[in-house]
């Protein structure tokens, strides 16, 4: 389920995307990885402008195929306006578990 965009990867042989597209490309990811209704839905907030972001991208996606029996991880630009309001009302500490019924 993680598909970092171009502007995430920039190994990536991806179009780039605008930044409307990437939020839709982003938002259908995270709808498709809850409906695949596996254990564990990680929503991973990232800046493309952060080194930090890009140099953990291949541990993030690593962890994600030793796991993908039961996680999804979801990438998400952090500096996204469609992402706008999880990042905003979102505490950083904040985890939540969805189930297959949403609870």
């Amino acid at each position: 389920m993680l598909q970092p965009t171009k502007s995430w990867n920039l190994q990536s042989r991806k179009k780039i995307l605008t930044p409307e597209k990437q939020g839709e490309a982003e938002h259908r990811a995270f709808a498709a990885a809850l409906a695949i209704g596996k254990e564990i839905t990680v929503v991973e907030f990232y800046s493309p402008k952060c080194r930090l972001c890009n140099s953990l991208v291949n541990f993030v996606s690593e962890v994600e195929r030793r796991n993908s029996d039961w996680v999804n991880i979801v990438m998400a630009d952090a500096e996204n306006d469609k992402w706008l309001p999880e990042v905003l009302y979102v505490p950083p500490d904040f985890t939540h578990k969805y189930t297959q019924d949403g609870v």
